[in-house]
């Protein structure tokens, strides 16, 4: 695999803005790869666990032509991933839990929170991506409303 050339990005003059688009509102077919990330968020320092998922396929729900579009401008499905941030606070924890779930984890095992992070490494799951405004309204960004078993 080549490393991008980033010289050769900032010596070209564009005559416009050219904002990467999200990706179709829409369920896809994911695998979860690589180690989560752990981390916090910049603005209150809230603890996050963050996963990538690879998608698959686009499933059903996801309109035809807004995929056609976006691939055209992206090349393949899978060259792209999601990002999955839960907060691991006591509030949103469950959302970890759910994810666990969907993977496949057996809850009732024993085994904590962060060995079932290990466990569910390319694992398949089903995710609803949704279109989320930036607070200035802007622009859109796309991001992980749900996730659910890919069985």
């Amino acid at each position: 695999m080549t490393a991008p050339n980033f010289s050769s990005i900032l010596d070209e003059s564009p005559t416009e803005i050219a904002r990467p688009q999200p990706a179709p509102v829409g369920s896809y077919l994911c695998t979860i790869i690589g180690q989560p990330r752990m981390g916090e968020s910049a603005k209150k320092k809230t603890p996050f666990v963050e996963f990538d998922l690879k998608p698959i396929q686009a499933l059903d729900d996801v309109d035809p032509e807004e995929l056609s579009a976006y691939l055209d401008r992206i090349g393949d499905l899978g060259s792209k991933s999601f990002k999955y941030t839960i907060y691991t606070t006591e509030a949103n924890v469950y959302r970890l839990d759910e994810l666990h779930v969907a993977a496949g984890c057996d809850m009732t095992d024993g085994a904590t929170r962060k060995q079932r992070n290990d466990m569910i490494i390319n694992s398949q799951v089903v995710i609803y991506y949704k279109h989320r405004p930036s607070e200035r309204g802007d622009m859109m960004f796309g991001e992980i409303s749900s996730v659910s078993s890919a069985e």
